[in-house]
């Protein structure tokens, strides 16, 4: 029996219905692209969430050195050096010798910088990928010493006791009820100023900025934050080789450990020099609230070693009751 053959333009139809329609194209481009959005952010949350885990473990092992620093030298590091005294229980004891040979008097400081490592894993935020040069001989801390929730900073009422080496014993808040490390996020303290300018605008809360009254009188740290969280009071920029031109005046918090946070302000807020630009613009007179680019909150880690991912909309007498060492505050449950 013949086979018959196409009559007409049978074939030719036959021919183009083996490509897509323009319509056909569309549809599964708005299928992929659909797919791709739902996709996308879960991706990218368990990205964050594989580093918040590993941000927490950082924090962690800090808190198990401190814990065993104390028990071996009977205090809490120097609150000036923590990041070189607990090298030894990080498993970097010889980077510790190497940093107090090279950096003593007679010591070889280009050896230093030839051995050290930019930066150690255990000190950074995975979170965060600005990576700061430091001459410390370790590069960055990123996780600050707790300097309380009163002025002033550096012998405040937290564990940060400008040279003084603590003891567990004066904790009377309890252990577990007082911060030991919570993140700071890193700033470069060589930025120019015009390079400041997107920075400050992009993640102001890198930054410290002035305000137009001044606070150095004890005992106004409630009114100094009612102030600050006012971006009303932000002073208008004027200029300066030290100031970002983002409409305020603006000054970077060198991130190192003899600085600190501290616990007046909430989580991830900008942080307040206790008035204007000059003659009194020191670190000392600062606030520098603990800072992350977690969603929500900052990883902490707490004297006993335990740590908690603290939100940002904690309750302020709380987070500032965590920040004093001996205030006999009453803390709720987080």
């Amino acid at each position: 029996m013949r086979n018959k053959r196409p009559h007409g333009n049978d074939g030719a139809d036959a021919t183009r219905r083996l490509g897509h329609s323009v319509l056909e194209v569309l549809v599964a481009i708005g299928i992929l692209g659909l797919l791709a959005a739902l996709l996308l952010p879960a991706v990218q949350h368990s990205r964050e969430s594989s580093r918040n885990v590993l941000c927490k473990s950082n924090l962690k092992q800090m808190g198990l050195a401190a814990q065993a620093f104390h028990e071996t030298h009977k205090s809490l590091p120097d609150s000036d050096e923590y990041n070189i005294a607990l090298l030894p229980f990080l498993d970097q004891a010889a980077l510790a010798d190497l940093i107090r040979e090279s950096s003593g008097p007679g010591g070889d400081r280009q050896r230093l910088d030839q051995l050290a490592p930019r930066h150690l894993p255990v000190y950074v935020c995975p979170s965060d990928n600005w990576r700061v040069y430091s001459n410390s001989g370790i590069g960055p801390c990123q996780y600050l010493i707790n300097a309380g929730s009163a002025f002033p900073r550096y012998y405040g009422n937290g564990i940060r006791k400008g040279g003084r080496n603590l003891k567990f014993s004066e904790i009377t808040d309890g252990l577990s009820q007082t911060a030991l490390f919570a993140e700071r996020l890193a700033v470069y303290s060589r930025l120019l100023s015009a390079e400041r300018i997107p920075v400050s605008q992009r993640e102001p809360i890198r930054f410290q900025f002035y305000i137009d009254r001044d606070f150095f009188e004890r005992g106004r740290e409630e009114e100094f934050a009612e102030h600050c969280l006012n971006p009303d009071h932000h002073l208008t920029h004027l200029g300066g080789a030290n100031h970002a031109d983002s409409g305020m005046w603006c000054y970077y918090c060198v991130t190192g450990p003899s600085n600190g946070y501290d616990h007046m302000l909430p989580p991830n807020r900008i942080g307040c020099f206790r008035g204007g630009p000059f003659p009194n613009d020191t670190g000392g007179s600062a606030s520098a609230p603990a800072t992350s680019l977690h969603p929500g909150g900052v990883n902490v880690v707490f004297c006993d070693g335990s740590v908690r991912f603290i939100a940002d909309g904690v309750d302020r007498r709380i987070w500032r009751a965590l920040g004093s060492r001996a205030g006999n505050e009453a803390v709720s449950s987080l």
